[in-house]
C-alpha cells in the first residue's frame, strides 16, 4: 500500500472518529436536556411532570385554602347574578364518601357552567385567579397524569385497577335509563363538560377517555371543567358496570326513570320511525332460562317490555340488602328476575331522576352540587332520534315534559302524553298495558320501600335522589294506568277493565 493510500485512511479514519465523537457528545447533552425537563404527552398533547402520584395529604394541602393568603382576582364584566352555594354552607353539597378524603367539597370558590368562578360570598370571578386555589386545580392538574391511569395488557390497553384513587377521571356517566330524557340531560352538561350529546356504548374505558382528554375537548371546547359521558345501555350490562366500578369508582353515575307505560311507547314510536311498524305484541313475549337474554328480552330483540323493570337494574347495583323478601318484588317469576337477579356491588355513587321533572329547577341544582359544579344551564332540548343540535325553548316543551295531572296528587293519572293518547290508550292496546302494569307497579313498590329510603338516610351518600318525597309521590302514580282505564284487582294483582280480566285476548274480543 503507497503512502498516499495510507494517508487518506488516516485522514478518513480521523474524520469517522471525530464525527463519533460528535454524535455521542450531542446524544449525552439531549439525554441530560430531557432528563432536567418535563415530557410531552403525546396522547393528551400536555406537558407532564413525571412525578410520582401525591398522597392524599397533598391533595388535601392543593385545596386548602388559607384565608390569610392573598390571590390575583380580575373581576368579570358580567353582572350576572345568582344563588351560589358558600363555604360554611356544606349542608347543600353532596359527594359520595370516596370524594371526602380525597377532594374537599367545602372549599371556597365553585365553578359555574360559563367557566366562571365564584368566591365564597357569591362574587363572580373569571378563571385568571389562581388554579391552585381552588376546585378547578385538580381539574387542570389530572390531565398530567393521563399515562399513569392505564396499561398495556397483552396487545390491548386496559385502564388500571382504582385508577382514579388519586382523584376522578371521568366525572359522570349518564348510565340510564334510554327514553328517559338522558340526551337533553347531556346536551345540558355540555355546559359543563366537553361531551357529544349521543351515545357512546362500546365499553371501552381507555378509548372512552382518550377521547375525553383529546378529541371531545377539541372539538366542544376545552375551558370546561368536568368530562364524561352517556351510554344508557350501561344500566342494562353488568360487566360494564363492573368493570367501571373496578376501574374509575370515582366516576358518578346519573339515571333516569319513568312510568314504564309512557317508556314503553316512547321506545316503540322510536323503532317504529327507524324500522317500520312493528306489532307490540311481539315485544311482550318474556326470556325464558334456555335463551341468552339481553336487557331483559328475549335473544335478538333489544326492545321488549320487560326492559322497562327498572327496578332490577337498580337494585343489581347492590345499594340495598337484597333480603330475600325483597326479591319477592323483583320479578320473581321471570327467568332472571327474583333470586336470578345479580348484586355487582358497584361501587360508584348514583344520582337517580325522574322524567317528568327535568322541567323542574330543583333537579339541576341537586345535580351541579352532585358533580361540584356551582349550576348547570338547562334550556336546551334534545331529541333522542339523532338530532341532538335542534334545541327547542324550555317553555315549548314543558308540557311535554310534564304529566297534564298534579305529580302529587294521588288521582288516576290523564292521558298525558300525545304517544299514549292517540296509541297506546287505545282499546286494541289495552292487552299490553295490561301486561305492563304489574311491571310498573313492582317498580313503585321495590323504589318506595327500599331505594327511596337510602336517600332519604343522611349518611348514605352514595344515593341522590332530588326530593325523595317527591320522587315517592311521583313513583305512585306508576300503580296506576296512564290512561285511567286499567284498575288493578288487589287479590290477583293483575290489571282489569270493567269487570273482565285482560289475560288472553284483546278486551271484547272472542
Amino acid at each position: 500500500m503507497n503512502h498516499q493510500a495510507t494517508g487518506r485512511m488516516n485522514r478518513n479514519g480521523s474524520g469517522v472518529r471525530r464525527t463519533f465523537q460528535g454524535l455521542t457528545v450531542t446524544v449525552l447533552v439531549v439525554f441530560l436536556a430531557f432528563s432536567m425537563i418535563p415530557s410531552f404527552n403525546v396522547m393528551s398533547g400536555t406537558i407532564i411532570e413525571w412525578e410520582p402520584h401525591p398522597t392524599i395529604e397533598e391533595y388535601k394541602d392543593i385545596y386548602a385554602i388559607s384565608s390569610t393568603e392573598s390571590i390575583e382576582i380580575k373581576e368579570s364584566s358580567s353582572s350576572a347574578t345568582r344563588d351560589i352555594p358558600t363555604t360554611n354552607d356544606n349542608s347543600r353539597i353532596k359527594n359520595s364518601p370516596r370524594d371526602a378524603d380525597v377532594l374537599s367539597p367545602s372549599i371556597g370558590n365553585k365553578i359555574d357552567g360559563t367557566g366562571d368562578i365564584f368566591e365564597s360570598d357569591g362574587k363572580r370571578f373569571d378563571s385568571s385567579i389562581k388554579v391552585h386555589l381552588n376546585i378547578r386545580s385538580w381539574f387542570q392538574k389530572r390531565e398530567h397524569y393521563y399515562s399513569s391511569w392505564s396499561e398495556i395488557i397483552g396487545s390491548v390497553r386496559e385502564m388500571k385497577s382504582n385508577a382514579d384513587k388519586d382523584g376522578p377521571i371521568l366525572d359522570f356517566l349518564v348510565a340510564g335509563f334510554p327514553k328517559t330524557g338522558t340526551t337533553t340531560l347531556v346536551a345540558n352538561l355540555g355546559h359543563v363538560a366537553p361531551v357529544p350529546a349521543r351515545d357512546i356504548c362500546h365499553g371501552n374505558l381507555p378509548k372512552i377517555v382518550k377521547n375525553a382528554y383529546g378529541n371531545w375537548p377539541r372539538i366542544f371546547g376545552k375551558d370546561k371543567p368536568l368530562t364524561g359521558f352517556k351510554c344508557p345501555q350501561y344500566m342494562n350490562r353488568g360487566d360494564w358496570l363492573v368493570d367501571l366500578s373496578e376501574k374509575m369508582p370515582r366516576t358518578k353515575l346519573i339515571v333516569g326513570i319513568r312510568h314504564p307505560i309512557l317508556w314503553f311507547a316512547s321506545f316503540y314510536s322510536q323503532m317504529t320511525n327507524n324500522w317500520g311498524k312493528i306489532n307490540p305484541m311481539d315485544l311482550t313475549r318474556p326470556c325464558s332460562k334456555e335463551e341468552k337474554c339481553q336487557y331483559g328480552c328475549p335473544e335478538g330483540q333489544r326492545n321488549c317490555i320487560y326492559r322497562g323493570r327498572f327496578h332490577l337494574a337498580l337494585a343489581s347495583l347492590g345499594k340495598t340488602k337484597m333480603t330475600n323478601r325483597e326479591r319477592l318484588i323483583l320479578a320473581m317469576n321471570d327467568a332472571d328476575g327474583g333470586n336470578a337477579v345479580e348484586n355487582y356491588n358497584i361501587s360508584n355513587s348514583i344520582f337517580l331522576y325522574e322524567q317528568t321533572t327535568l322541567n323542574d329547577d330543583y333537579v339541576w341544582e341537586e345535580l351541579a352540587e352532585y358533580l361540584n359544579v356551582a349550576e348547570i344551564p338547562h334550556s336546551r332540548y334534545a331529541s333522542s332520534h339523532g338530532k341532538a343540535d335542534k334545541f327547542k325553548k324550555r317553555k315549548e316543551h314543558q308540557a311535554e315534559m310534564k304529566s297534564g295531572s298534579s305529580r302529587n296528587s294521588k288521582s288516576t293519572m290523564t292521558k298525558n302524553s300525545t304517544l299514549v293518547r292517540e296509541d297506546f290508550c287505545s282499546d286494541k292496546y289495552d292487552k299490553i298495558r295490561a301486561k305492563m302494569m304489574p311491571i310498573a307497579y313492582e317498580v313503585a313498590v321495590w323504589m318506595q320501600d327500599y331505594f327511596i329510603p337510602l336517600a332519604r338516610d343522611e349518611s348514605r351518600t352514595d344515593v341522590v335522589i332530588p326530593k325523595p318525597d317527591v320522587m315517592y309521590d311521583i313513583v305512585e302514580t306508576y300503580k296506576k294506568d296512564p290512561c285511567g282505564t286499567l284498575v288493578r284487582d288487589e287479590n290477583s294483582g293483575t290489571y282489569r277493565k270493567s269487570n273482565s280480566t285482560i289475560s288472553g285476548g284483546i278486551v271484547g274480543e272472542g
